[in-house]
């Protein structure tokens, strides 16, 4: 005839703890067995190991020797994974502090249970209504743990040992912190499981409830002393018993689906926790906002800038280029600095490549109009020179061929000069057109008016015929530099070299140097990218900092959760379930810092965009995207030790945690 096989076997079952350097006994060679549908009581005083025998028969902990076996699986060859599978689909767990998620409404406590073990939210809700209402609490599904009394929380906590299962029932003081008549309810419901076929275990103290059990098993200094059944004093008929429909979760249609639906779960429950720390949420957020909008408006405003100087750059130096006397820059040899002379233009206007020159003889010089004496730059120019220093006309006109051949006493000034030659011109006067300027010593009239080129800077400059300068003002004929502006289809450094090769022969030997402004512009580029990277460096670091500003408030969560952890590794959660749960609260702060900085880096760009209207600033998808996908990197980065240290706690330590 063959045995049936006992729900639960400990042979020899012994643990110990490691308390500084000595090793304390809590369990000595512990052996009994429980067959299903038993209703046993475990009594003993304080000290005697009775919680730390329920935390072994909970899959909790395991035992330092000795075997222990689940339907004959034996947990000492068991995984974490296991283990968890065995609390989850085996086990109900029913604590004397109740230990509920104070941020989950009563339902969402009981379901939670059944959310790890991956059944549909179409399901699980309703069900863990039903248990509910049948335990009385219709009228409380959505009341959170603390506006429930405790005999309502224990109720609750009853409804998420039943939602999986709860083939085996384990109270740790079940009615300790309750009122007598609370107790004798959740005696009462206890009973009631036990007439439906769950094995029920009770850690307990008082006689009282023991007495209520078919069998009692008492400890003594971690030893098994009494092992006696009993005849219970309360007995329940047909009437009395209310049926607990436990339904079996339905198949998943398949795993990914399973993974997606686990994975929202997850996702809602790091949510919850986040809303319900909005004060730490918040500082945390705006850490992470400052620092990735940092890096976006950095990298918007910097192009801008970039492109704006470049703009400027361009328009003074495009196709442009100047032959200037020496053999390299800085040459102050008195022969080379006389190198370019007159000779020199014929030469240069046949080639095929300049399209308009202009030789330049710059000296500084005493302006005066009325009682106004000025210090200016002198630009001896001819007609081109407008075009090739893209110089705009306000007033007048510019010099003529004319005028330059017949060596004109005519100048154009800017209107900064202006400004200050005539301070006391009122807007209704008449133009300044054709007034009089002296210059050291010659008198030369106004024809034109211009705007203030940028590359001039805060220097004041007037510009009068080459010819003029050359013998009625300066009496030489050499040149300062001669300005170029070459072909657009022409490359810039094959004009180079052969205006090198072409002067020298002229000259006889190189005595002159020419400036690529196409190659300036590369090397300004090249500077603004370095200073791009370095304010995107600032910003990175300034982004690092806030996502170690995650990792710490994690890890301080983590301290401070705990107890938390526990409950959810009590009710069957895998350690991947805790490691995802920190990791995604992680993400969703990063994510929504991510969308936080792109609305304040917008914000920012737009307030230099007025304070700066030329700058073209713009602000890429590829910015954009870059930015969303770092902030989720970072939550990722950062939520990684937090999440693993979370994972790897001790159930047993954890639940013991005080809130």
């Amino acid at each position: 005839m063959l045995t049936k096989q006992p729900l639960l076997t400990l042979q020899q079952v012994s643990r110990s703890f490691t308390v500084g350097e000595q090793t304390v006994s809590v369990l000595d060679k512990i052996s009994f067995t429980v067959n299903a549908g038993e209703m046993l009581a475990i009594m003993g005083a304080s000290g005697s190991g009775k919680s730390t025998l329920m935390n072994l028969l909970g899959c909790l902990d395991r035992p330092t020797s000795g075997s222990y076996q689940i339907a004959g699986q034996d947990t000492a060859k068991a995984s974490p994974e296991q283990l968890a599978a065995l609390r989850r689909e085996r086990f109900g767990f029913i604590f004397q502090r109740y230990h509920l998620l104070p941020q989950l409404t009563a339902w969402q406590n009981v379901a939670l249970a059944a959310c790890y073990a991956d059944v549909p939210a179409s399901v699980r809700q309703p069900q863990a209504q039903t248990l509910l209402t049948q335990l009385g609490l219709a009228d409380r599904l959505h009341y959170r743990p603390a506006k429930l009394s405790g005999g309502q929380q224990q109720r609750v906590s009853i409804a998420r040992a039943l939602i999986n299962g709860g083939q085996i029932i384990l109270a740790d003081e079940p009615t300790g912190a309750l009122d007598s008549q609370s107790s004798e309810l959740i005696m009462a419901i206890l009973h009631q499981l036990h007439q439906q076929g769950h094995t029920i275990i009770i850690v307990t103290h008082d006689a009282k409830i023991a007495a209520q059990t078919q069998r009692v098993i008492t400890l003594q200094d971690g030893r098994l002393r009494v092992d006696q059944t009993n005849i219970p004093e309360r007995s329940l008929n047909t009437q009395e018993t209310s049926t607990f429909l436990i339904q079996p979760p339905p198949a998943a249609a398949s795993r990914w689906l399973a993974w997606a639906n686990h994975s929202y779960e997850m996702l809602r429950m790091a949510w919850l926790t986040l809303i319900t720390q909005k004060l730490r949420s918040s500082l945390t957020l705006l850490s992470l906002v400052i620092g990735i909008a940092s890096v976006v408006s950095s990298i918007a405003v910097s192009h801008g800038l970039k492109e704006s100087m470049l703009k400027d750059f361009r328009d003074f130096a495009a196709n442009k280029m100047d032959i200037v006397p020496g053999k390299q820059r800085g040459d102050q040899t008195s022969t080379h600095r006389r190198s370019l002379t007159p000779c020199d233009l014929p030469i240069l206007q046949q080639q095929p490549f300049i399209k308009t020159l202009s030789p330049v003889i710059t000296s500084y010089s005493t302006l005066r109009s009325g009682h106004t004496t000025l210090q200016a730059s002198v630009y001896g120019v001819n007609s081109s020179y407008f075009t090739i220093e893209n110089v705009n006309l306000l007033q007048g006109s510019l010099l003529t061929p004319e005028q330059v051949a017949n060596q004109a006493a005519v100048v154009v000034i800017d209107r900064e000069l202006e400004q200050q030659l005539f301070p006391k011109q009122l807007p209704d006067q008449s133009s300044n057109l054709g007034k009089i300027l002296l210059v050291g010593n010659i008198p030369l009239q106004i024809i034109g008016i211009t705007e203030k080129p940028s590359f001039f800077g805060q220097s004041l400059v007037i510009w009068i015929p080459y010819t003029t300068a050359t013998v009625k003002l300066l009496n030489r004929s050499h040149f300062s530099y001669i300005a170029l502006f070459i072909q657009e289809n022409y490359h810039s450094l094959s004009v180079e070299q052969a205006i090198t090769e072409l002067l020298t022969l002229h000259h006889g030997k190189k005595d002159f140097w020419v400036a690529n402004f196409d190659q300036r512009l590369k090397i300004q580029q090249n500077i603004f990218k370095k200073l791009q990277r370095f304010l995107l460096l600032v910003a990175l670091v300034t982004l690092a900092v806030g996502g170690l500003g995650i990792m710490n408030i994690l890890l301080v969560s983590v301290s401070e959760r705990v107890r938390e952890i526990g409950i959810r590794l009590a009710i069957g959660a895998r350690q991947r379930d805790i490691q995802q749960q920190f990791l995604l609260e992680a993400v969703v702060i990063c994510a929504l810092g991510g969308l936080g900085g792109i609305v304040l880096s917008l914000i920012i760009i737009t307030l230099v965009q007025w304070l700066n209207p030329t700058w073209p600033i713009t602000l890429t998808p590829t910015v954009i995207v870059s930015a969303v996908t770092g902030a989720h990197a970072i939550g990722l980065a950062a939520g990684y030790l937090p999440a693993r240290r979370a994972s790897q706690l001790d159930p047993v330590a954890a639940l013991t945690i005080e809130s």
